[in-house]
């Protein structure tokens, strides 16, 4: 079987294989950042990192999964470098009314790591934990590697 047949059925089945965790509560930013930099150094170099996003019951924003998981992934591969694009698969696990808090699950090796959960309706916090009007110019231009639809430029 090549490797994107062997990718895809491991998605398949982590993407339906239940619910890892049950109400995890939300963590602070510098945790969700530890819990990244652990999936990468438990990951071997060319091993992948699996990132599946799951939608809490009271989140109610259309795109809040995908935007999760870009932060995740743009986290190891954009803002830290850590990993190259091609070793981070998401993918988005359907609502199944179960999760009060949704999230990203975290799998290294084919077990779970982890899960960073986000409060409803909101982003999971990764990278400078401070607010972003307390940041210099360089670090507003980091964090938009990880949120770039907050720092999209405004027209005039």
């Amino acid at each position: 079987m090549n490797k994107v047949a062997l990718l895809f059925t491991i998605l398949f089945c982590f993407a339906f294989n239940g619910i890892a965790q049950v109400k995890s509560e939300p963590k602070p930013c510098e945790f969700n950042n530890l819990i990244l930099e652990q999936a990468n150094r438990e990951a071997e170099k060319d091993s992948i990192i699996i990132l599946i996003g799951r939608p809490g019951i009271k989140d109610t924003k259309k795109d809040l999964s995908k935007k999760r998981l870009y932060t995740a992934r743009a986290y190891l591969v954009e803002y830290n470098k850590f990993r190259n694009p091609e070793s981070v698969i998401t993918a988005e696990a359907a609502f199944d009314g179960k999760l009060y808090y949704g999230g990203v699950e975290i799998y290294v090796n084919g077990k779970l790591l982890d899960v960073m959960t986000s409060y409803p309706n909101r982003l999971l916090g990764l990278g400078s934990c401070a607010h972003p009007d307390a940041e210099d110019d360089e670090s507003r231009k980091r964090l938009a590697l990880l949120y770039p639809w907050s720092y999209k430029k405004r027209k005039r």
